[in-house]
């Protein structure tokens, strides 16, 4: 998870809070609801807000897969994705459909 503070529709993340996939298989990314607690709570104790989810796709694109998009319906933060399969960095939120947001590393 990736915390940090929104400004004029920039996100700056300055904190993450780590968690371990809880899916059924190593190609389901999914965090317990026990986590997503954890690290809300840890959020608001930092005076930060939680703006984004990360992730890698070891074998497949940076692009949210289906179960990416469910998980996006329930968590409306922007979903960071990392392709190892193609060295790539990508973003999205999930509007009235996935829409992709530029990423900028300084």
């Amino acid at each position: 998870m990736l915390f940090g503070t929104e400004e004029n529709g920039s996100f700056q993340i300055s904190d993450v809070f780590l968690t371990q996939s809880s899916g059924p298989s190593p190609r389901e990314f999914t965090i317990a609801n026990e986590d997503l607690i954890r690290g809300y709570n840890e959020a608001e104790r930092l005076d930060l807000d939680v703006i984004g989810i990360f992730h890698s796709h070891p074998h497949s694109e940076a692009a949210p897969s289906q179960t990416d998009r469910k998980y996006m319906e329930v968590n409306p933060v922007v979903w960071v994705i990392f392709s190892n399969k193609y060295e790539d960095l990508k973003a999205y939120v999930l509007e009235s459909d996935i829409v992709a947001v530029p990423v900028k590393i300084e």
